[in-house]
């Protein structure tokens, strides 16, 4: 409808007018005596409301004088309570008399859903969570409301339209209220469609885009696959940035919906004008006095000849802004010119001011109140003196905030005095500006897996730690217990299969040193290995390591520890059984027994006469023959009785060098150990481990990982192999070691086919991972592994199992799934392994998964 100009002039003349009449109402009450207050409930006959309920909630009171402001608070606590607050005033007298009118809130009598076809009725209420036969809020109402508006966008309906009427009926104060929804297409994305764009350019925009299809599996975890007109928008615009780079300094990007023959599907069309494509055909640059014209020219991002491009232009100006800063030259400015010629093409000039070169002067730090301030001047890269150098600025950020005493850090460069040295160069002071936050953990985890099943716990962490403290406890209270930056950890872990209890305190820059020192103490009690025996230990490790640069480190340690192997009865049980019955057979089958002892003892003495290990053969059979001809298998209860005290020392190297800590795509890790057992203690023996992955990206969604583990323990000083402890040895299977088969089940066995464990492994395995959402994988594996009770043995595909002593190399292949649940939750892994060549069907275990999470 069109006003003209006299109708609008005549109803702002209006609106003026009551506004004016309103202010000097108001004026006129302002300090006035009230004389009466008068309160008229509108509510139906028989209810229970009376005027007290409204003058118990006011601070207006009869004999009082008129206050407008303290009117229109008591106006705002009443519209809380009740439906609706009409106020009359009148002057009697010179006195104010106020009517206050009030309705109290209504009750729903009925909610009606109409419009909605393809989500129910009963869905819907859920949703809104507002009951027939409650009190009718409107602000709570509208809120709820709004919750079922933004659970259809949720579901994908981008066209849904909603609103609500109510109907009050006087006479009972019940409202029914009807809400009328049109739905429109569901905004499930089946697919993607680009038009004017080729096969490269189709799959990088995929990776850009916030708009993903609609997986039935996964969508209803992340919400993907649904359109969202706002992300849609943005995706537009980062692929309009993208054909920029590419050269399209003209494209044009169009997105339409389109529809499919199947319900609940849309197709989304992303059409694109590139327009001409732009080159860059020179580029000059002047002012660079420090440093040449080729060391310039060597950072540039981009280059004659070479398509337009905005960001590289920008990195190319970052690069030198790097190169300048690294050198002192903090107050660098580059800047550049861009200039369109003929052609279809831009010439770039760079101009460059490298100002003065400046060293560090003064870091102070500010804002620390319970972290000391060497703790925070260990993280910085900064030297008083040295050249200024703006990225060590910059890491020495970005390490403050990592470390996590921060919700806040500020590291930057402050102008001083003219300060200058004896040649003449000038300083700059730096700034450290934190604000601390809370660096202790209190959580508890829970999860699954095929090894442990179901387990569970506490954890507490305090990541500020300052054992120093102890001596303010008294004075200060816990908080003299942070600030040293030390990180001390207490946990408890219990499941089906395992309890530990565990404490842990580490110390980095120990002694204002590069060395992180640190123990740890865990008394531990577990049957992972098998259901026969358990291990219960407990156990005391200290431990140094010292980072000899980005990628390497080297540590050491030294622990004690005392084990003690527990059987059940009904081990001890079979065995002793196991013995009688082989007694009283030993007699049927001697012939059979004699050949067998024979050529075992053939095999034995061939094998010693080549290699020893500390004065014992170098194969050890794993049933030899008594005297009477009988097998005796290694005996689980003899062996069981390797407890007591083991006492050693080692040394370890890393190497790092994946781009990411916790979904590395390339680079390679790897680690050796070395350790000496039998500095005191009951035991004596060697370990050495090399173990090694080795990542390798195939593309922007595959990466390849290689591993290739080497263990091996070597018993000393004339003790056997036999006599090394059971939770000392190794053990191969399950899902970290050659998946498809049982955790722990492969290699040397005892009777009844119980783990014996071994004294040289070996782990190869090959996966190749492919993304396919942002937290699903999917992936495929080869594995192989060789578990041997001899020294420095290497399976054989080849090899069979011999009377328990198992020389073949165990290979599986299989595939599986991987998605994490939460954005900073662990993975869920979810697989099937295939055995290719078991000794036997008891060690088959197709189906692996491992599942954990925190609250």
């Amino acid at each position: 409808m069109a006003y003209t100009q006299f109708q609008r002039s005549f109803l702002f003349f209006l609106l003026l007018t009551l506004f004016s009449f309103n202010v000097w109402g108001q004026l006129q009450y302002e300090n006035q005596q009230i004389e009466k207050i008068n309160i008229f409930i509108h509510s139906p006959t028989g209810s229970n409301c009376d005027s007290s309920i409204v003058t118990s909630r006011i601070q207006t009171r009869e004999g009082s004088f008129f206050s407008q402001s303290e009117f229109d608070n008591d106006l705002k606590v009443l519209s809380r309570e009740f439906d609706r607050v009409e106020p009359q005033f009148s002057i009697v007298n010179d006195k104010i008399h106020i009517q206050l009118h009030v309705w109290p809130k209504p009750t729903i009598r009925t909610i009606v859903w109409n419009g909605n076809d393809k989500i129910k009725s009963a869905r819907l209420q859920s949703e809104l969570d507002v009951k027939s036969c409650t009190v009718f809020d409107r602000l709570a109402f509208s809120q709820a409301f709004n919750k079922v508006k933004m659970y259809y966008l949720k579901k994908g309906f981008f066209e849904a339209q909603m609103g609500y009427d109510i109907h009050f009926d006087e006479l009972t104060n019940e409202v029914d209220i009807t809400i009328n929804i049109f739905e429109g297409r569901c905004g499930r994305i089946k697919r993607i469609i680009f038009e004017g764009f080729d096969a490269c350019e189709e799959d990088a925009i995929l990776e850009l885009m916030l708009t993903k299809t609609y997986n039935i599996f996964l969508s209803w975890l992340n919400n993907e696959g649904t359109y969202n007109e706002d992300m849609m928008e943005q995706d537009r615009l980062n692929i309009i940035n993208y054909l920029q780079n590419e050269g399209y300094a003209d494209a044009q990007v169009c997105v339409s919906i389109g529809e499919t023959p199947h319900d609940n599907r849309i197709v989304i069309y992303i059409k694109a004008d590139k327009g001409n494509l732009y080159s860059i055909n020179n580029i000059t640059f002047e002012g660079n006095k420090v440093f040449s014209n080729e060391r310039i020219q060597d950072l540039l991002s981009c280059y004659e000849g070479a398509p337009y491009s905005p960001d590289k232009i920008r990195e190319t100006i970052d690069q030198l802004n790097l190169l300048y800063g690294r050198r002192g030259f903090i107050d660098a400015v580059i800047d550049y010119e861009v200039n369109l010629k003929e052609n279809c093409s831009y010439s770039l000039h760079i101009s460059i001011d490298e100002g003065e070169k400046y060293r560090v002067g003064l870091i102070k730090v500010f804002g620390n109140c319970s972290t000391q301030t060497e703790v925070i001047l260990h993280e910085t890269l900064l030297v008083p003196g040295e050249v200024f150098n703006s990225e060590k600025l910059k890491i020495t950020e970005e390490r403050l905030a990592n470390i996590g005493y921060f919700s806040n850090v500020n590291v930057y460069s402050v102008e001083t005095e003219d300060m200058r040295n004896a040649n003449g160069e000038r300083f700059r002071d730096v700034h450290i500006e934190v604000e601390e936050t809370t660096t202790g953990n209190f959580g508890a985890f829970f999860g699954f897996s095929t090894v442990e099943s179901v387990f569970g716990g506490v954890n507490i962490s305090e990541k500020n730690f300052n054992a120093s403290g102890y001596k303010r406890l008294w004075r200060d209270g816990y908080q003299a217990l942070r600030g040293g930056g030390e990180y001390t950890q207490f946990s408890v872990s219990i499941g089906n299969r395992s309890r530990s209890y565990d404490f842990t305190w580490a110390k980095p820059h120990f002694m204002d040193s590069q060395w992180t020192v640190g123990f740890d103490l865990q008394k531990s009690s577990n049957r992972y290995v098998s259901h026969s025996y358990s291990f219960d230990s407990s156990s005391f490790v200290l431990h140094a390591t010292y980072d000899l640069n980005a990628f390497v480190k080297f540590g050491f340690q030294y622990r004690i520890k005392n084990t003690y192997i527990q059987l059940t009865k009904k081990v001890i049980e079979k065995e002793e059984s196991l013995v009688e019955n082989d007694g009283s057979s030993s007699r049927s089958s001697s012939s059979s027994s004699d050949d067998y002892a024979n050529s075992t003892i053939n095999e034995t003495m061939a094998k010693s006469s080549s290699s020893s290990f500390s004065g014992f053969p170098s194969s050890f059979p794993s049933k030899v023959p008594s005297s009477s001809g009988r097998h005796e298998w290694p005996s689980l209860i003899s062996e069981s009785k390797n407890d007591g005290i083991i006492s050693a020392g080692g040394i370890t190297l890393n190497y790092d060098s994946t781009d990411n800590p916790a979904r590395p795509s390339k680079g390679l890790k790897s680690r050796f150990e070395a350790e000496l057992a039998g500095i005191g203690g009951h035991y004596h023996f060697s370990g050495l481990a090399y173990l090694n992955t080795f990542y390798y990206k195939t593309d922007s969604k595959g990466v390849l990982k290689f591993r290739g583990d080497f263990r091996f323990l070597f018993p000393l000083f004339g003790q056997k192999p036999s006599h090394i402890p059971l939770d000392e040895r190794l053990f191969l299977g399950g899902d970290n070691f050659v998946r498809g088969y049982k955790p722990y089940k492969l290699g040397p066995t005892f009777s009844e086919k119980e783990p014996r464990g071994g004294f040289s492994m070996q782990l190869y395995s090959m996966e190749y991972v492919r993304r396919i959402t942002k937290r699903f994988d999917g992936f495929l594996f080869f594995d192989a592994g060789h578990l041997s009770f001899d020294r420095f043995s290497f399976g054989s595909l080849y090899s069979k199992a011999h009377h328990g002593n198992d020389n073949r190399l165990y290979l599986s292949a299989g595939y599986g799934i991987r998605f994490q649940i939460f954005e900073k939750g662990p993975p869920v892994t979810l697989g099937v392994g295939y055995p290719i060549n078991p000794e036997r069907r008891s060690q088959v275990k197709r189906f692996f998964f491992m599942l954990g999470g925190k609250f």
